[in-house]
């Protein structure tokens, strides 16, 4: 699960929650092996076009080793609130 919020001063926050270790991290800087930036590309496209898919690698949840995912990114309208919900490809079993 991730969450952005609005600061007073106009800038935004990220934070991912790991469902594995419930530590904080600044989203903004979770980068997966091929150095794609995860969450800037889920706000960029949930801004520049309101919806859509982001495809990315991340370990499935007790494994290390990176897993193809997709992630569908929706901005509620007239909000700066973003909603999203992914799945990996071939399902959680392979």
């Amino acid at each position: 699960m991730w969450i952005r919020k609005k600061r007073k001063n106009s800038y935004y926050k990220s934070y991912y929650y790991s469902s594995c270790d419930r530590n904080t991290l600044t989203a903004l800087l979770i980068t997966d092996p091929t150095d794609k930036a995860i969450f800037v590309n889920f706000v960029n496209t949930a801004r520049n076009s309101g919806h859509g898919w982001v495809e990315y690698m991340w370990p499935k949840p007790g494994k290390n080793s990176p897993a193809q995912k997709v992630t569908y990114v929706y901005r509620v309208p007239g909000k700066d609130v973003f909603v999203a919900a992914g799945v990996y490809v071939g399902g959680m079993m392979f």
